[in-house]
């Protein structure tokens, strides 16, 4: 009996640590798309500003939305994995109710850090992507055979769609990731 217990205990141990080791991949590869996402959507969109070139305000908005999806999908995988180590501390170190990580971060409010983080890069990317909005918004009508791309009612129809659908991702995403992390 008392080794069915001990073999138990390890194979908990072990699911323990490859969460653990996860959750902090997870958290490199939302560390890498923030900072490839924001340096290269903030060098395009200098580069679409200075050199006039309307079409990257007309794309850069949906390369945005590809990227706060990408690093919302880290996130939640994030959370999910907190969320059931947080259960394993809870459900098997009840000997020791003041060991185990999300234990911890939730008693001590240390996970607000985490918040700020989250929230932090998602508004940068709520900031640039309302600099393409901008863009498409401050563009010169142009000649030529696309002309109908820099028409004001095509530009006015563009600007509504986009502002609101990134308003309607970030707000869903901002709500839905503060509930989470509320656990």
């Amino acid at each position: 009996m008392a080794e069915k217990d001990n073999g138990e205990r390890e194979l908990i141990i072990e699911e323990y640590k490859s969460l653990r080791q996860e959750q902090l991949n997870k958290m490199d590869k939302q560390y890498q798309i923030t900072g490839v996402g924001i340096g290269a959507i903030a060098t395009l969109l200098a580069t679409a500003y200075e050199k006039l070139i309307y079409p990257l305000f007309l794309i850069l908005p949906l390369v945005i939305l590809g990227f706060i999806a990408l690093y919302e999908a880290e996130s939640r995988a994030i959370i999910s994995a907190a969320e059931y180590i947080k259960e394993l501390e809870t459900e098997i170190i009840r000997e020791h109710p003041k060991l185990g990580w999300e234990r911890w971060l939730k008693n001590k409010g240390r996970s607000k850090i985490y918040n700020l983080i989250d929230h932090s890069s998602r508004f940068i990317f709520l900031l640039l992507y309302i600099g393409c909005i901008l863009g498409i918004i401050a563009f010169p009508e142009q000649e030529g055979k696309f002309m109908f791309l820099s028409g004001d009612l095509f530009r006015n129809i563009l600007v509504v769609f986009y502002t609101l659908i990134g308003l309607a991702i970030f707000l869903f995403y901002t709500s839905k990731q503060s509930k989470k992390r509320s656990y």
